[in-house]
Parts: C-alpha cells; sequence; structure tokens
C-alpha cells in the first residue's frame, strides 16, 4: 500500500515537472508577426517564473533548516541520550564499557537508526527541491532572455521598416 502511494507521488512528480517544463515552452514561443502580443504579456510570464522560483526557494530553504535541525538532534540530544542508555544498559549486564561498544550499540539502536532514516529521507527532499529550483529559476532567467531577444528583434524590425523603399510601404 505504502509501495504504491509513493509510486503514485512519483508519477504525480514527474507529470508535474513535464507540465511546468511544458508551459515554460509554451511561455517562451513567439512569433516576430505578433511581436506586440509578446511585448503585452512579457511581464506577466516574467512575473509567474518568478513567483513560481521564489517559492521554489522557499520550500528549498524550509527543507534545508529541517534537515539542520534533525541532524542537529541526531549528533546532539539523540547521541548523547543514547550514550547514556547504553553505558547504563552495558553496566547493568556486567560488561565493559568501551568507546567502540557504545558506539557501535548506539548505531545499532532503533532510535539512533529512526532518526538516521528520517534524516535521509529530509536529505532526499532537499535534493529534489534543490533540482526544482535550478529549474524554476532557470526558467526566470529564460523569460529574462526573452525580454531580452523581444527588444532586439522590435530594434530589427523598426530599423527594417525604416529602411524599406517608400514604394513598398505603400506611400
Amino acid at each position: 500500500m505504502e509501495d504504491t502511494f509513493e509510486r503514485q507521488a512519483a508519477v504525480q512528480e514527474v507529470e508535474k515537472v513535464i507540465h511546468t517544463q511544458s508551459n515554460l515552452e509554451a511561455d517562451l514561443k513567439f512569433s516576430p508577426e505578433y511581436i506586440n502580443d509578446a511585448y503585452t504579456d512579457q511581464s506577466a510570464k516574467y512575473a509567474y517564473w518568478s513567483v513560481m522560483s521564489v517559492q521554489a526557494k522557499a520550500a528549498m530553504d524550509k527543507k534545508k533548516w529541517e534537515v539542520e535541525r534533525q541532524e542537529e538532534y541526531l549528533r546532539k540530544a539523540l547521541m548523547g541520550k543514547l550514550d547514556l542508555e547504553v553505558r547504563h544498559n552495558l553496566a547493568d549486564m556486567g560488561e565493559r564499557v568501551t568507546e567502540a561498544k557504545v558506539t557501535n550499540n548506539i548505531y545499532a539502536h532503533p532510535l539512533y537508526l529512526e532518526a538516521q532514516a528520517k534524516l535521509y529521507s529530509l536529505q532526499d527532499e532537499l535534493a529534489e527541491l534543490q533540482r526544482q529550483y535550478g529549474l524554476l529559476y532557470a526558467a526566470k532567467d529564460a523569460m529574462n532572455h526573452r525580454k531580452d531577444m523581444l527588444v532586439s528583434l522590435g530594434a530589427q524590425l523598426r530599423q527594417d521598416s525604416e529602411n524599406e523603399p517608400m514604394a513598398v510601404r505603400g506611400n
């Protein structure tokens, strides 16, 4: 059941990326014949991709904080708690307490393994959010390039129309 849910989530993520890429491709395209329309909607398209990029950055930063918090918990609070627990357990069993035994028992402890698994999961999520942010930042940058291209093309079209002979223009 959980495996099916994870597969469905992965499929949805792929569909979301494909949808985003197709939206970006459509937003970047324009025809010189409709350059005025392209000028008109450029700011809205740039704003959309900028907002998407900012939202992705915020999600990525939040996940970074969660990863740092989990690392801190694992490294300090949990290790300290488990260190005391393991030392007491070894002493209660009459075993000689060595650093190697304490360390090995900590790393094999269910609480440590659970916290470590959570950390790995958070790191995987962070990597995915970093990838998404990179894509959306590139999309925002592509919209800047589109703007520059519109400006250049507009200047070129103006220059071409000024250089046309009067008879061609119809005057």
